[in-house]
């Protein structure tokens, strides 16, 4: 099981509104290369040690790792246990557990899975500051990355990605199915329906938006309505869902349909 945060970096770009402020913006134009690339899967996020090694003793190699961002669980027996949680303690390294425990099994797995998150965490820190200076505000929000993280666990998802543009989650299953999560605030919302009346949608689109049971998203520059979906405009409008964080936030699960959503967007960008 993969546990990803990802972004492209070639989707990240300095726009400069004055010469002292620089802004930093994403999009994704990158992001279904990203996702295509096996190769990033080589990224190691968790180190398991075993304590009892020749040459070079478990703690020895962690010391030898300890500038890396890696995740280090140290496997233990009864006679290592004080020496790992002098090595806890010290920082070297961020779990331990005996080899010799009944349960060694499953609390391996769930150790993998809770530093993954907070190995990716760290990785994706800078950018999610970045994003902030957008206005991407949502993915910092505990009450959406709780959602996020629950939809991801409940739905069985391999990984997820982050997207800004459209501003959401794409989420990838084992088989490769991909699922995506359209987040937005009430702003966007009023923007949606400003734009879709200014444009002449069709008034079942206009009472839908400002019902604020639903939201859209279309393949255009600014994701909002234009006159060349007047017939298919529901093909990218969904029900949404409320969130209360830190903010109100709308939220559409799509089942199908995530890949068209970003590809639709890579070729606009």
């Amino acid at each position: 099981m993969y546990d990803l945060v990802a972004l492209p970096s070639a989707g990240l770009r300095a726009a400069m509104r004055n010469p002292s402020d620089a802004l930093l913006c994403a999009d994704v134009s990158g992001l279904r290369s990203i996702i295509d690339d096996p190769g990033r899967h080589l990224r190691v996020s968790v180190a398991i040690v075993d304590y009892d090694m020749p040459e070079m003793d478990g703690l020895e190699f962690c010391r030898a790792i300890r500038d890396l961002p890696v995740k280090k669980i140290l496997l233990s027996g009864k006679a290592g246990l004080e020496v790992a949680v002098d090595a806890f303690n010290d920082g070297l390294i961020d779990c331990f557990l005996q080899k010799q425990d009944q349960n060694a099994t499953q609390a391996l797995r769930s150790a993998i899975q809770r530093l993954q998150r907070l190995y990716f965490d760290d990785v994706s820190r800078p950018i999610s500051n970045a994003l902030e200076l957008c206005g991407t505000t949502w993915f910092s929000d505990p009450a959406a990355r709780d959602l996020i993280q629950h939809t991801v666990d409940h739905l069985g998802m391999a990984e997820y990605c982050l997207s800004t543009t459209p501003p959401g989650v794409a989420m990838r299953d084992d088989a490769g199915n991909e699922t995506f999560m359209l987040i937005s605030d009430r702003r966007e919302l009023d923007a949606q329906i400003a734009a879709a009346d200014a444009r002449g949608a069709p008034d079942e689109l206009i009472n839908q938006l400002s019902s604020g049971k639903s939201q859209s998203w279309f393949p255009t520059p600014d994701g909002r309505y234009s006159a060349d979906y007047y017939s298919r405009w529901q093909a990218h409008t969904w029900p949404a869902d409320d969130l209360h964080g830190n903010t109100h936030w709308m939220h559409s699960l799509i089942p199908v349909g995530s890949a068209l959503i970003l590809d639709d967007m890579r070729k606009i960008a």
